[in-house]
């Protein structure tokens, strides 16, 4: 596990455009934009927000919640960047660096259609904790 840095910016963009691709498919996927989404991601790894987990390259944010006292650490993107590599292996790493940087909890979250992040979390003995919804705006 690493920090993610600049050797990362051509798998991560490839594998941005993967997923641009991919998400022409759903309907819950408004206004998504390829630009927008680089930026975002280089934005994280230029602050030291992004890691790399066994080939995949994670987001994180360590946070106090308006709910709380203590800090948690908020998982928002994974993405596969290196062929190999167990997505099995990410949820240990986010637990790893919330021990690390003093979280009292690790919150992660899978918008994914397959469940492909969901099954990782839930070997990992991740509780599940919310359900989210969508509506189109007409």
């Amino acid at each position: 596990m690493r920090l993610a840095d600049g050797r990362d910016h051509g798998p991560m963009r490839d594998a941005l455009l993967r997923l641009h691709e991919y998400s022409k498919k759903y309907k819950f996927a408004v206004g998504v934009d390829y630009t927008s989404a680089e930026a975002s991601v280089l934005h994280e790894i230029d602050a030291g927000c992004a890691y790399v987990i066994d080939g995949y390259l994670v987001l994180l944010s360590k946070t106090v919640p308006w709910y709380a006292t203590e800090p948690i650490l908020q998982e928002w993107l994974v993405l596969k960047l290196y062929g190999g590599g167990d997505i099995n292996n990410v949820p240990a790493g986010i637990l790893q660096l919330a021990k690390e940087l003093g979280c009292a909890v690790a919150i992660t979250a899978d918008s994914s259609p397959v469940s492909i992040m969901a099954d990782a979390y839930n070997k990992a003995g991740f509780s599940p904790l919310t359900r989210s919804f969508y509506k189109e705006v007409a």
